[in-house]
């Protein structure tokens, strides 16, 4: 059945469109030279204000960012160097699952692991978890 069929079929209460367009969009994406420099440089106003000995979440999100597991050391390791003390939390809502366990696959299925991002992979689970 194709696909207009279907959404004919379907109970709405606003008539649908008799045709349906397949509309490409594209954004304007910078390229950056050098992703670690320029993550330090973002890195910069957060790591002024950070104490050693802190910890620090570092929220990591699944919506295609590109260089995803080299934004992430960078940003552990200028929090390193300040004295903090940083872990990776997923920053998602359904994705995996909504599970803790589902979005650290998720994570790992972009790259950022803990192995390649040099710091605990840890959660900050709700109380009913």
């Amino acid at each position: 059945m194709k696909l207009i069929e279907q959404i004919q079929q379907l109970d709405f209460p606003a008539p649908l469109p008799e045709k349906l367009l397949v509309v490409e969009q594209r954004f304007a994406a910078p390229h950056v030279h050098d992703v670690v420099a320029s993550t330090r440089e973002a890195m910069r106003t957060f790591t002024a204000r950070i104490q050693p000995g802190e910890t620090v979440a570092v929220g990591v999100g699944s919506r295609g960012i590109a260089n995803l597991p080299v934004i992430v050391c960078a940003a552990i390791d200028a929090l390193r160097e300040c004295g903090a003390r940083p872990f990776v939390m997923p920053a998602m809502g359904s994705h995996g699952g909504a599970t803790c366990e589902g979005q650290i696959g998720v994570l790992a299925d972009l790259g950022a692991t803990r192995d390649n991002a040099t710091c605990p992979s840890q959660i900050i689970k709700s109380s009913n978890q």
